[in-house]
């Protein structure tokens, strides 16, 4: 016997027992008519049929007959509180009609709240009597899915038995409270993640999981909605039951993929979804599988997103499998007057799990984004300060083309009055170039003394074997008081004097041989220009470089107007300009 059957009979028992005290013509029987009923077919002979049940199937007419034994006393002012058998029926009692359930609108979903039937007095006498029920065509009601429990057919008083209905019928409205609340609460996860996808790197999952929410809400949980509170058919949730497993399937997976940044083969995941249209669904225990197997994927990759999202949607297929046989756990929990679905209770625990941990992930990437860039920023202001300079005669400019640029210059003056010009380029960007730079200058300014060939020498052993693959091109200028310059260079672009390239012996880039030698070429000339690739290499909208021809007829404009005329044509690189005007 069922709680609720327990709990029924005793409440039935107190009511018989307040009726005690009262007059003979006020004490009214109470019967439960649960149990076998004879059921009687056209074609079939009769056999046991129990009343109520479950889960009721479409079937032909027929009819249910009981024979009830009765008390001499309380037989007036009686009623039948009888469950709906999900179609048309007529009761009868001693062959005589007191009343049934006809449909007025076939296209409905029939009631599934308890009827009363009232009796009419001096119909039921003392002894033996018969009930019957003329039953037609019977209509699917599963009652696990609107979580109405069956009420047993009872004989009794009927102001009481109207009491029973109408307290019965306001708790299973109570109960059924869960199904619009997860409605509702679906469609809100779903649009706070279409919110929260702008602009987020987990932007795919998002919308995938947003899918999930809103498919299921339309295809079954605001079908199962209108079946239950407004009487609709549950016809086209039986029809969209297949697409229902599909998304249930393919969307929480695609959602696992798009976290671990993974894409199987696309005739596979078809092939995995689609199994509901080619005869086999997959188990909650098969799908469970495949969560194991993303998860231990996603621990594997060190993905804490999509691990999480991993345990929720495990936790979610055997959930459902609980409910299955042969565990058979229980689907509506009770909550006070109230009782909660657990399978759409758990997908609000999905949405709001996964928003919090989509939250709680996209706030560590902000800090993470900020911490960055706070680096790069004081990277940026120490590295401005090391190439800065200002030097009577020189004129520098640097633009780099990201927050921390590879190119550099030094312009150090030295004790014999002369100067010191270095102009270079570290291969790669960022924050490991800023850091090349910070070495290259480091070793100028303590080697400053040295010849031209000599500095590069000793720049290129300290980088060598500390690249990783990468390199630097540099040219280094001595010049002297008298204008005399001595030039060597390590693979940079030749420099300009007095509008014309000069020709130097190129040796290799630093870094790359700690062997390499470097030979040094004198000039004389009034003006300087050195340039990085940045100038050379501007490109316009038509893909058009600036070139070397466009540099060197420019080369003897102040520094200034070289890196605008550049940047202005369609700047990709660092640029850098150093122009120097010495009196020959």
């Amino acid at each position: 016997m069922t709680c609720v059957a327990l709990l029924q009979r005793i409440g039935l028992a107190l009511l018989a027992m307040l009726a005690l005290p009262c007059k003979a013509q006020t004490t009214h029987v109470y019967l439960d008519l649960s149990g076998p009923w004879m059921r009687i077919d056209a074609n079939q002979p009769p056999h046991p049929y129990r009343l109520p049940r479950t889960t009721l199937v479409t079937d032909g007419p027929f009819r249910l007959e009981r024979e009830i034994q009765l008390p001499a006393d309380g037989l007036t002012g009686l009623a039948i509180l009888m469950t709906p058998l999900g179609g048309s029926f007529e009761m009868t009692v001693n062959g005589q009609s007191i009343g049934g359930l006809k449909p007025s609108r076939p296209w409905l979903a029939p009631p599934t709240h308890s009827i009363v039937l009232t009796v009419p007095d001096g119909l039921l006498h003392a002894g033996s009597n018969t009930l019957a029920l003329e039953v037609g065509a019977i209509r699917v009601i599963d009652r696990l899915a609107t979580g109405v429990p069956p009420a047993s057919p009872l004989l009794g008083g009927a102001v009481e038995l109207r009491a029973i209905a109408e307290g019965g019928e306001r708790a299973h409205q109570l109960q059924r409270i869960y199904m619009p609340v997860d409605t509702v609460a679906q469609l809100v996860f779903c649009a706070v993640l279409i919110w929260l996808s702008r602009g987020s790197r987990y932007r795919k999952a998002m919308l995938w999981m947003a899918f999930y929410f809103g498919a299921v809400v339309v295809g079954f949980d605001l079908l199962v909605s209108l079946d239950i509170f407004a009487g609709f058919s549950r016809t086209p949730r039986d029809w969209l039951a297949p697409l229902n497993v599909f998304v249930w399937n393919a969307a929480p997976t695609e959602t696992s993929l798009a976290l671990l940044e993974w894409a199987p083969p696309v005739w596979l995941r078809i092939l995995y979804y689609t199994m509901p249209w080619w005869g086999w669904r997959p188990t909650p225990f098969v799908i469970a599988v495949v969560n194991l197997f993303l998860l231990g994927l996603a621990i594997r990759r060190r993905n804490r997103v999509a691990a999480a999202f991993q345990w929720l949607m495990i936790g979610y297929n055997l959930t459902t499998v609980a409910i299955l046989p042969p565990f058979s756990v229980p689907q509506l929990i009770p909550i006070g007057p109230m009782a909660i679905h657990i399978i759409p209770g758990y997908r609000i625990f999905i949405g709001l799990g996964l928003i919090l941990i989509l939250i709680r992930q996209s706030v560590r990437d902000r800090n993470e984004r900020e911490r960055l860039a706070s680096e790069v920023a004081a990277a940026r202001t120490v590295q401005q300060l090391i190439i800065a300079g200002d030097v009577e005669g020189v004129e520098a400019v640097y633009h780099p083309a990201d927050e921390l640029g590879g190119d550099f210059y030094q312009v150090l003056p030295l004790n014999d009055g002369g100067l010191l010009v270095a102009v270079g380029d570290v291969s790669g960007k960022g924050l490991k170039a800023a850091m090349v730079v910070s070495m290259v200058v480091g070793v100028l300014r303590s080697h400053k003394h040295l010849a031209p060939a000599a500095l590069l020498s000793q720049i290129n052993r300290t980088l060598a074997g500390s690249l990783d693959g990468g390199f630097v091109t540099c040219i280094a200028a001595r010049i002297d008081a008298g204008g005399r310059c001595v030039l060597a260079n390590a693979g940079h672009l030749e420099p300009y004097a007095d509008g014309r390239e000069i020709a130097l012996s190129c040796g290799l880039p630093l870094g790359v041989a700690s062997d390499a030698e470097y030979s040094e070429t004198e000039v004389h000339a009034s003006s300087l220009t050195f340039v990085s690739d940045g100038v050379v290499e501007a490109a316009n909208a038509q893909r058009e470089l600036f070139g070397f021809d466009r540099t060197r007829s420019i080369s003897v404009k102040p520094a200034c107007e070289i890196a605008k005329a550049a940047s202005a044509w369609g700047q990709n690189d660092d640029i850098t300009v150093v122009t120097v005007r010495r009196a020959v």
